[in-house]
């Protein structure tokens, strides 16, 4: 490969990996804003005197809430893994003088956080889904 062509392959992989981490930002902001406001919904909707409020499962929401506490868990965890990972990485780089291979993807910091970021979406799918299969039956009567 030419040196431009390198040049250019080096410029595309940077831009990639630059729209990546945006676009894996914006999911992870998405989880924790659904899954706060599922959480606040259920609660309002438990709480709510039973005189003004839907016939709704209590059991339901609970399952709602228990779904998206799990999402905000796992991508809690998620980033604390990322956190030891990167730590130790620098600590690892600052006692050396040479520049390293990158991240191990065997790791178990690594994996615990690629694992955490791909558990949470369908975490909050599975409580949005319980969500409306809580809400729907009662807001049209079936």
């Amino acid at each position: 490969m030419s040196a431009t062509a390198q040049t250019k392959h080096a410029r595309q992989l940077q831009e990639v990996t630059s729209e990546l981490q945006w676009v894996s930002d914006r999911l992870s902001s998405q989880v924790r804003y659904l899954a706060a406001g599922l959480l606040a919904i259920t609660w309002a909707l438990i709480t709510a005197p039973v005189e003004r409020s839907l016939p709704i499962r209590p059991r339901g929401l609970i399952v709602v809430a228990v779904l998206a506490i799990l999402a905000l868990t796992v991508d809690l965890v998620q980033y604390a893994a990322a956190h030891r990972l990167v730590n130790s990485r620098r600590k690892r780089l600052e006692l050396s003088e040479e520049p390293d291979d990158g991240y191990d993807p065997k790791n178990l910091w690594y994996r615990t956080r690629g694992g955490c970021f791909y558990c949470k979406v369908p975490l909050m799918i599975a409580a949005c889904l319980a969500f409306l299969l809580a809400i729907i039956p009662p807001l049209f009567g079936f």
